[in-house]
């Protein structure tokens, strides 16, 4: 299994096979790998109750400490801890960060105009400050030593996820060895101690503002003040794991989406850009009259599908998948599953194969152009599937939306002639110490003259280059 984009090998494997599943011996574990649609429905969706554990991982357990929500097995603190996050995420809670996406979408506008040649970091501010914000009620700078020490442990946490990365990982029973001949908990504790202490300077910098008297509720303060019923949830460094992680997810996934964006703009021969631009610009007026709302949320299907797209197009959450423990003996049609299988989805293996797509390289957000548009989880896996799909599609949803629709109407994207887009391998995990460079080449200008004074007009107010306390709507914790 190659460390550098394993996608590619896990596709091309179900690619030669033919077959809807694969299995693989990883080491002393069987993994099975869903190449289809419909087994990914008929087994994460409908036998969800027993497809929602995890496998054991040495990040799950000496790294992050169970406190990881992705990574916890299926059980009672699993349901505590996603409880936890589900009520700042989810349903109405969602739409309360709709004022934040709009503060900080239009800063990322402004940053764009002005410093079009660092788009990528315009990216990363954006959606760092939002996370934070949510979680926390504090803008970003973007490039704080907060935020780097978060990414850094973001970093390790998915590097050291990929599959074959430790021994431990596929023969578990080396756990029994004694503590002191494992060779990967020193390095491990390490981690930890690392990662703890990243999430911790958030809670810090709440402690600090508070003494201060300009921290504002959020969620963040009442999750830390009020206990909650849960004893798991209740531990310092459970929390501390909860509000991280929050960031982690939050800001990691959406950057992502945003540079698929990008590279589907630059790589568009003005196809799908044309039609965009044709429902933006009768909604908000051709020669940049006024910046897309939530209120035009009805009116802008195609931006809808747009999104759906980039999660299809070049899946990038975790390529093949966060992998999935059976928890119990299963059967489906003949094949026969032990308890303790590894069962996890072949993301581009279904998201490029033209017996689930039509032309699945081609970026068309005309595919999702059907019934179930609305349904954001719908036509793709890129939230996951089951009960351990994303608590926060939601928020992604409505971040996505906004961000989309203004930079489309705002700006056009090129490739640079000198060094095309490879969009089969944009990095959605950079190489250690990389975090800043760019993922691609891109050339971004803004649309006209007209859509440059909108920007200067809505968006040049709202700008900061510093780390200030925000005051919106209290999240329920």
């Amino acid at each position: 299994m190659p460390k550098d984009f394993p996608a590619e090998k896990t596709k091309e494997w179900a690619d030669s096979l033919g077959s809807e599943m694969m299995y693989l011996r990883l080491g002393g574990t069987d993994w099975v790998f869903l190449n289809s649609s419909r087994v990914v429905e008929a087994l994460m969706e409908k036998r969800s109750a027993i497809y929602s554990s995890r496998p054991y991982t040495m990040v799950g357990e000496v790294v992050s400490r169970e406190h990881r929500l992705v990574l916890q097995d299926y059980g009672e603190r699993w349901r505590d801890t996603r409880k936890a996050m589900t009520n700042l995420l989810s349903g109405r809670s969602a739409d309360q960060f709709r004022p934040m996406s709009d503060l900080e979408s239009r800063q990322c506008l402004y940053e764009l105009l002005e410093t079009p040649d660092k788009w990528w970091l315009h990216i990363i501010r954006f959606t760092a400050s939002f996370t934070v914000n949510m979680v926390f009620g504090v803008r970003e700078h973007g490039h704080s030593d907060l935020f780097q020490n978060l990414s850094n442990a973001q970093d390790i946490f998915l590097r050291n996820m990929q599959p074959g990365m430790w021994l431990v990982d596929a023969f578990p029973q080396l756990r029994n060895l004694p503590k002191c001949l494992q060779w990967w908990r020193p390095y491990g504790n390490r981690m930890y101690e690392y990662t703890r202490n990243a999430f911790k300077g958030y809670y810090d910098l709440m402690q600090s503002n508070t003494d201060k008297g300009i921290q504002p509720e959020c969620f963040s303060t009442k999750f830390y003040r009020d206990p909650t019923k849960s004893a798991w949830v209740n531990d310092f460094d459970a929390k501390l794991f909860v509000t991280g992680g929050l960031i982690e997810a939050g800001s990691d996934s959406t950057k992502n989406q945003l540079n698929l964006l990008i590279a589907a703009m630059a790589t568009d021969p003005n196809t799908w850009i044309a039609k965009a631009r044709e429902e933006l610009d009768s909604v908000c007026g051709k020669n940049g009259e006024r910046l897309p709302t939530y209120n035009d949320w009805d009116k802008l299907p195609y931006i809808q599908a747009i999104a759906k797209e980039t999660m299809r197009w070049r899946p990038n959450v975790s390529p093949i998948g966060f992998p999935h423990a059976l928890t119990q003996d299963d059967e489906f049609e003949g094949y026969r599953f032990p308890a303790g299988t590894v069962v996890t989805i072949n993301h581009w293996a279904i998201s490029l194969n033209p017996k689930e797509y039509k032309d699945p390289n081609k970026f068309d957000p005309d595919r999702f152009m059907n019934d179930d548009l609305w349904k954001p989880m719908a036509g793709h896996y890129g939230y996951g599937a089951g009960r351990r799909a994303c608590a926060g599609f939601r928020v992604a949803q409505n971040s996505m939306f906004l961000m989309f629709s203004r930079l489309i109407y705002c700006f056009d994207v090129a490739e640079d002639p000198t060094d095309p887009i490879d969009t089969y391998h944009i990095r959605m995990t950079p190489p250690p110490g990389k975090a800043y460079d760019p993922p691609f080449n891109a050339r971004i200008r803004v649309r006209s003259a007209a859509h440059r004074r909108l920007i200067l007009a809505e968006c040049k107010e709202h700008y900061t280059d510093e780390e200030v306390a925000t005051d919106f709507p209290v999240s329920r914790a």
